[in-house]
């Protein structure tokens, strides 16, 4: 069968024949989900794992657990119509809400798997409802992320003519052939199940990738081997399997081994499973190499700091340039504005000049020039020369504080921000007074 772009086509076998018919017609844009281009990777990845699945299979997918099923569950449907495909699952389950809804939700919210034996259950079929005895397995689905954005659900069907032993020893293997299938296939994720003393029991293409470890290899191996010396000197193992006893699962992130020792930055979800009687039997583990993401965040926070180092350089050069200026008594240095407003006050500013900084600052610097300079604007002269030519240079008469004069040679330098424009001036005083007398 054709694909149609979308990369969600089951295999081209009898098995397959409702999907095939169903998926290129649906209309996903029309359902929770949206458009198949848009959804996450992990729900792509695991709908083409049931799709090939040899047992009854749905994923129950976000906050309304959207229903995403194989053709072995339609079989058990009987041709029910209109199809379930793309719906609520409260809306599909409705008749059976009240006794199912309260776990798929537990399963939901706690990120907690289990299982339901025996549950009376009601399928509805093309020619009827069919009441029967169900085995649910429930484990949650994770986004990239490590957030729990589903439910898969694994159904078992009772068997007339079977003793209890004998049932649940033909369900075991199902769910086991399932389960294997499920995650056999996967390469971007390490996917393996832990015993309850953390000891490895299966092992999947993604861990083989990641890890680099065979099958073989590993199985049947703590999976500390995976940790640094200095993680297995701590406990951290231990730690991690013991949060997700009390908390259900643990999430970590850190440094790992390969098998030949080099190093790679994983992301870890460990899940407890549960038996009937809600108590740990094992972990599931699901591993991604974040590697590349970890040395790009990496360089990004050298840059970050190196920035940060230069610019703390930077502010306490201008502190000390700043306070250079101010303690400056031979010099009256000053910071005019495009006005000639001044701006800032130094200690020969005050010296010289006989104001104090609360006095002047704020105020036109042709307070400082005489009558007769003021009345021919010869400050706005300086000011003009200096925006042609860089600067002014001058020498004259200029007034103090309390009205008398002294004779002061200024340089008037006008400053340009990095686009160009003028931002103000710089004004240097010196009092040759007694040079001027002399």
């Amino acid at each position: 069968m054709k694909d149609n772009g979308n990369g969600l086509s089951p295999r081209d076998t009898s098995a397959s024949r409702h999907l095939e018919a169903l998926f290129p017609g649906m209309d996903w844009s029309k359902t929770p989900l949206g458009n198949t281009e848009d959804w996450p990777e992990s729900l792509q990845i695991i709908l083409q794992t049931i799709l090939h699945a040899p047992m009854p299979m749905l994923i129950l997918w976000g906050p309304e657990l959207v229903q995403l099923y194989n053709d072995p569950y339609y079989s058990l449907m009987r041709g029910a119509i209109p199809p379930t495909l793309g719906l609520s699952t409260r809306e599909v389950w409705s008749h059976a809400w009240d006794s199912i809804g309260a776990t798929l939700e537990s399963v939901l919210n706690q990120g907690k798997s289990l299982v339901l034996d025996d549950h009376p259950f009601i399928f509805p079929t093309g020619d009827g409802n069919d009441h029967r005895l169900v085995r649910f397995a429930m484990s949650p689905l994770f986004d990239a992320k490590a957030r729990v954005e589903g439910v898969l659900v694994c159904i078992l069907d009772n068997k007339a003519g079977l003793d209890d032993k004998q049932r649940a020893s033909a369900k075991m293997a199902q769910q086991s052939t399932a389960y294997y299938k499920m995650i056999s296939e996967v390469q971007d994720y390490a996917i393996i199940l832990l015993d309850r003393e953390g000891v490895i029991q299966n092992w999947n293409k993604g861990a083989e990738q990641i890890k680099q470890y065979m099958e073989s290899e590993a199985v049947g191996k703590p999976f500390e081997i995976f940790y640094l010396p200095e993680d297995r000197k701590s406990g951290l193992p231990g730690k991690l399997l013991n949060e997700a006893v009390l908390q259900g699962r643990a999430i970590h992130e850190g440094w790992r081994l390969r098998k030949d020792g080099t190093r790679f930055w994983g992301s870890i979800t460990l899940t407890a499973i549960h038996n009937d009687e809600n108590e740990v039997i094992g972990f599931s583990k699901v591993t991604r190499d974040l590697t590349d993401k970890k040395l790009s965040d990496d360089q990004l926070n050298e840059y970050a700091m190196e920035l940060k180092h230069q610019n703390d350089l930077l502010r306490k050069s201008e502190e000390r340039y700043h306070q250079m200026i101010a303690e400056v008594q031979d010099y009256a240095i000053i910071l005019l504005d495009t006005r000639g407003d001044i701006q800032n006050w130094n200690a020969g500013a005050e010296k010289i000049k006989g104001y104090k900084a609360s006095e002047i600052v704020g105020k036109n610097f042709r307070l400082f020039y005489t009558a007769d300079d003021r009345d021919k604007r010869f400050p706005e002269q300086l000011l003009a020369e200096a925006v042609q030519n860089g600067r002014a240079l001058h020498e004259g008469w200029r007034v103090r504080n309390d009205g008398s004069k002294f004779w002061g040679s200024i340089v008037i330098s006008a400053l340009h921000g990095q686009n160009g424009a003028l931002i103000g001036f710089s004004k240097v005083t010196r009092d040759l007074t007694e040079r001027k007398l002399a």
